[in-house]
């Protein structure tokens, strides 16, 4: 069975893939079929991982995701190709705002918290209070990613939107990450660092594991 971690991975890398695809088939219609299958998949996975926590429904929710592209496709042509690239968008920054700001809501624990006590046991209250700004600006910067498609699918040229949709979003989210990395090693250098398999192990501890 798919593990959320392994569906995390695999949304990342299909995203790769899938926003050229997007904008090659924006201006190529050759390239339509294999972004539609890509945008499938893509939606498909972020569905499952929209309701991980809920293991009854995430099967269902991966179908009817996948159904929704596939039907889009149907009509999809070289002028409103564009939806599906909207639709893949739409649904990876959806499942970042669930995942993190559904976090943040009263009772429950932030995702990064939760991540980092995972990794390395109690925190401090510094470590608290960091890795709450963290989440929150994860959440917000899925928000803005939300809203400016949004602006720029009304008032911008498709061309626009379609760079903005297909190849800054990615970018964004390394230089987001990056940043924080980096600030991260800054601030708190006297933290020994995590290798790759503790991060995995949290991020598997972090799934199996209900709020709070």
């Amino acid at each position: 069975m798919l593990s959320p971690v392994r569906a995390r991975i695999y949304l990342a890398c299909g995203s790769i893939v899938t926003a050229p695809l997007m904008h090659a088939a924006f201006v190529d219609p050759r390239f339509v079929v294999p972004a539609i299958g890509a945008a499938m998949i893509q939606a498909s996975l972020a569905a499952w991982l929209a309701t991980a926590r809920w293991p009854s429904r995430r099967w269902a929710a991966a179908t009817l995701a996948a159904a929704g592209v596939l039907a889009a496709g149907f009509w999809a042509s070289r002028t409103s190709i564009g939806a599906l690239s909207g639709v893949t968008h739409a649904c990876v920054f959806l499942t970042l705002l669930v995942l993190f700001g559904g976090s943040l809501l009263p009772g429950r624990t932030p995702v990064v918290t939760r991540i980092a006590r995972a990794a390395r046991g109690p925190l401090s209250p510094e470590l608290l209070q960091y890795t709450r700004i963290v989440t929150w600006t994860w959440a917000a910067f899925a928000g803005l990613q939300l809203l400016g498609s949004a602006v720029l699918l009304t008032f911008a040229p498709p061309a626009i939107w379609s760079l903005f949709v297909n190849g800054l979003d990615m970018p964004a989210m390394l230089i987001l990450g990056g940043g924080e990395y980096a600030y991260r090693r800054y601030r708190f250098r006297a933290l020994p660092r995590l290798s790759p398999e503790q991060f995995r192990l949290a991020l598997a501890a972090y799934f199996s594991v209900r709020d709070p």
